[in-house]
């Protein structure tokens, strides 16, 4: 199965309902003929895969739609947990072990080594059990506390912190790097050294680096003379590298030992942070460059990094690592963070303009998979300081009705972080709530008429239904909220006379040149925007899924702030995807701010074909914004 086949798969699993080929070529920058031909293929590999339907077009089969599911995506532990534990919470019985190890493609001990993963995670939850039984397991409980097991499911996803130990571990999971976690644990244990829970993530992600290193056989060489680590660290890395030399089957030396023994000293004392290097024949001033960094982040986000002390020193550590990369000549390996530009645009952009920061300092072009690994920093620490906008909400409530008041104590607990009560009232009132400035109501009795905000009706016990309800509507008007900020801004930005379509174009140099000459000879930009644009495309191609591709400057070159969209007569090789659209952004310094908007708004439409569709439909400016706004 291809990749671009996956990518069919995929899009169907996302809509989850009956799609047009004709949407779906749209999407995948193809022929209707092509679509037809990639079906035939999956369904030869798994029969009755996808359902056909004169009328309504395609549906991915609900019976396969697990069996796709493991197709689409990488057999990474972190995935495979998930699938297991909704698998076992939506399905009935006892289901045998070696079943479940084929459905998923891997290994018996694979699949015995992820539901003890599973087993840990349901021991949470005291009213649900796992019950091993003749080579069998099956998830025993109530109906309702599934329901609740399912609603936090649900809520994680929703939640996830930006880099996490299972996200982590599906970097590396070519490496058998459960064997390779469980045997780091036990040898913490066995040292008595303790790592505080929030620093593992990035430990262990430089293991895998390392580890990754070693196999290509590229070592450190000689260490600088201010390597200062305890003895209880040099044994503790001197026992953790030797079992993975004999588990991996590699000759490491004792540079690399010293460099992990450092790792964990760094880890766990800040105060041993190198603050100056020699590099390049000139003195590199770490806390100066981290600070700069800081600085820019805040210009580019909006947010204080440097008060995020957690970030400041894996940056300086970072920092650290990436001079001895340059140093030694060492590649940091490609398999990294595939899907990271994918699912958070703006941290990648922002890493993009770190980096060109950082190739200056250094004198030296920082390739994609080091800009990949800045983004993992700077986004660890931007889903800590970006705190969502509290939705203001109306609630109907009766304050002094017992059972009511219990549920409001579990709505203030469960959503606390998201919605703001502006006004409680024990009976309704059109009036007054049209004094509040309010865009969502909430009340545990139904409401006589109908209202020009979502109202969501809340059962008098607020269960586990309710809570899914609830989640719903708020991620709805965060949503919609996104796509309005977002078409107020484009109209100011957009012309019909930057609009391009059917636009006859054999390469994606040609479409920049063009779009860009255009924007010179209107007096838009200055002579220096087209080379911003090539040098940010040749840091990392800024294509998409879904055929789209989204050029921009590194730096500001606008006179005047301007977004100009081609929408192409046939699908051109980007990067990495065919692309169909080109949404090319002009902006001043004083409009970057919409960049977050942009990206942010790009990141929610990735995962809703319907809206791509619709968006690459578009021939006209007027149209791009309808689409936007789902009109």
């Amino acid at each position: 199965m291809n990749q671009r086949q996956k990518q069919l798969l995929s899009i169907l699993e996302q809509q989850g309902d009956w799609m047009k080929g004709k949407a779906l070529a749209t999407l995948l920058a193809v022929s209707d003929r092509t679509i037809r031909s990639d079906i035939e293929k999956i369904n030869r590999e798994v029969e009755g895969t996808i359902l056909s339907h004169p009328h309504k077009g395609y549906l991915l089969s609900v019976e396969n739609r697990q069996i796709v599911e493991t197709k689409i995506l990488p057999q990474t532990a972190d995935e495979r947990l998930n699938f297991l534990l909704k698998y076992l919470l939506t399905s009935k019985g006892a289901h045998p072990l070696l079943d479940l190890a084929d459905r998923l493609y891997v290994s018996y001990p694979t699949i015995k080594l992820d539901l003890q993963r599973a087993t840990q995670i349901v021991a949470t939850y005291p009213d649900l059990q796992l019950r091993y039984k003749e080579g069998t397991i099956e998830l025993l409980g109530t109906e309702f506390h599934k329901r609740r097991f399912y609603r936090d499911l649900l809520a994680t996803e929703i939640k996830d912190d930006f880099i996490n130990l299972d996200k982590v571990m599906d970097m590396y999971a070519d490496l058998d790097f459960e064997w390779v976690w469980t045997c780091f644990q036990d040898t913490l244990k066995r040292y008595d050294y303790p790592v505080r829970s929030a620093s593992l993530p990035m430990l262990v992600l430089h293991i895998g680096i390392a580890l990754r290193r070693a196999i290509d056989a590229q070592f450190i060489g000689e260490l600088p003379e201010d390597v200062v680590v305890t003895e209880q660290e040099r044994s503790l890395a001197q026992d953790f590298i030797d079992q993975i030399a004999r588990h991996f089957h590699l000759m490491i030396p004792d540079t690399e030992v010293y460099s992990f023994a450092r790792l964990l000293n760094t880890y766990r004392d800040i105060q041993q942070l190198r603050i100056k290097t020699d590099f390049k024949g000139k003195t590199i001033d770490f806390d100066q460059v981290v600070q700069e960094i800081g600085r820019r982040l805040e210009e580019l986000s909006g947010l204080d990094f440097l008060a995020d002390q957690d970030f400041l020193m894996r940056l300086h550590l970072h920092l650290q690592g990436l001079v001895e990369r340059l140093r030694f000549d060492l590649e940091l390996p490609n398999a990294f963070f595939h899907d990271l530009k994918r699912q958070y645009p703006l941290v990648f952009d922002i890493a993009v303009n770190i980096s060109t920061y950082l190739g200056n300092i250094l004198e030296t072009d920082l390739n994609e998979e080091e800009i990949g690994l800045i983004a993992v920093h700077i986004g660890a620490s931007y889903s800590h300081l970006m705190e969502s906008r509290k939705i203001p909400v109306y609630l109907l409530a009766p304050k002094n009705y017992s059972l009511v008041t219990s549920s409001l104590e579990r709505l203030e607990q469960r959503f606390a972080h998201r919605i703001q009560i502006v006004e409680q009232s024990d009976y309704f009132s059109v009036d007054r709530l049209q004094q509040k400035e309010v865009e969502l109501v909430i009340t545990f009795s139904p409401i006589p008429q109908s209202l020009s905000i979502p109202v969501v009706c809340l059962s008098t016990f607020f269960n586990a239904e309710d809570e899914l309800t609830l989640i719903a509507a708020l991620n709805k008007i965060e949503k919609q909220q996104t796509d309005v900020q977002l078409a107020l801004q484009i109209r100011k930005f957009l012309t019909e006379r930057f609009f391009y379509s059917n636009l006859d174009m054999k390469d994606a140099d040609s479409v920049l040149q063009f779009m860009a000459d255009n924007l010179y000879q209107e007096g838009i930009v200055s002579d220096e925007f087209l080379s911003s644009v090539r040098q940010r495309e040749a840091l990392s191609p800024t294509d998409f899924d879904y055929a789209i591709a989204i050029p921009h400057p590194l730096q500001a070159y606008s006179k005047q702030s301007v977004i100009s969209i081609a929408v192409l007569s046939e699908a051109i090789t980007w990067g990495k995807y065919p692309v169909k659209m080109v949404i090319m952004l002009a902006l001043k310094d004083t409009d970057s701010q919409f960049i977050q908007l942009f990206f942010h708004w790009l990141g929610n439409c990735l995962g809703r074909p319907e809206k791509m569709e619709n968006l690459l439909s578009a021939q006209t400016g007027e149209a791009f914004i309808s689409a936007i706004l789902d009109e």
